[in-house]
């Protein structure tokens, strides 16, 4: 009794361990007890739904089916009077519903047709309505043509073309700078310049006008408004 005491004194804390691990254990214990207990409790509980589920879903199928097989025979009984007496009517109420559809059908595709007619004709009156007003307002259109290619009589050349084809106001001058590869064409609406690219396949339109590098001829005045400027580029340089 007397080793156990001192080794108690001498090693308080080695005892306070040993307590502690076993009071762990047997806490380990009991909650491994309890858990067992619940997952039993809940599979009982399971196995018990399970059951009174499928007594639940064999019931109304036994009473479905009486009922589907009393319901059948008194509907196949009513069919077979009903096929007695009105085997006529039906075949005749059926073709007069096939006629009434195909009139139908003959009215609706005569209205698409004069739909589609009216549509074009109103297309084809609005296009030459379009096209007779751009070609009164291109005409009084002031068109500057600008050679910079540094080949002679170029601008005139795209100039006669120009009034050939109706444009009134079409005026030729020089261009101090170099002209770039493709022509140029400067409005202030885009639209006002597809018409000219028609002369030009290969032009790039430009908002803006031209201020610098305007040469005029002798005894020439450059216009106060210009609407359309052109720089001839390299590739439209001709003089014939």
């Amino acid at each position: 009794m007397a080793k156990k005491n001192d080794f108690r004194q001498k090693h308080p804390i080695k005892m306070l361990i040993y307590i502690a691990a076993v009071i762990a254990l047997l806490a380990c214990i009991l909650v491994m007890v309890l858990h067992t207990r619940k997952k039993r409790e809940e599979y009982e509980s399971q196995l018990t739904s399970l059951s009174q589920n499928e007594t639940e879903y064999i019931r109304p199928e036994r009473t479905t089916e009486a009922e589907s097989e009393t319901e059948t025979e008194a509907a196949e009984e009513e069919e077979e009077t009903k096929d007695e007496g009105a085997g006529t009517d039906d075949y005749e109420e059926e073709s007069d519903t096939e006629e009434d559809t195909e009139e139908s059908s003959e009215e609706e595709d005569t209205e698409e047709e004069t739909e589609e007619e009216t549509e074009e004709e109103t297309e084809e009156e609005t296009e030459e309505e379009t096209e007779e007003e751009t070609e009164e307002i291109q005409a009084d259109l002031c068109v500057l043509i600008l050679n910079g290619t540094g080949v002679e009589g170029v601008a005139g050349y795209w100039a006669s073309q120009m009034e050939e084809d109706g444009y009134e106001n079409v005026i030729a001058a020089s261009y101090e700078e170099e002209a770039e590869e493709e022509t140029v064409i400067y409005v202030q609406e885009r639209s006002t310049a597809l018409p000219f690219q028609e002369y030009f396949q290969e032009s790039r339109i430009r908002i803006g006008e031209i201020t610098e590098g305007i040469l005029m001829s002798d005894g020439e005045e450059e216009p106060d408004e210009v609407d359309v400027y052109v720089i001839v580029g390299k590739t439209d340089a001709r003089s014939e």
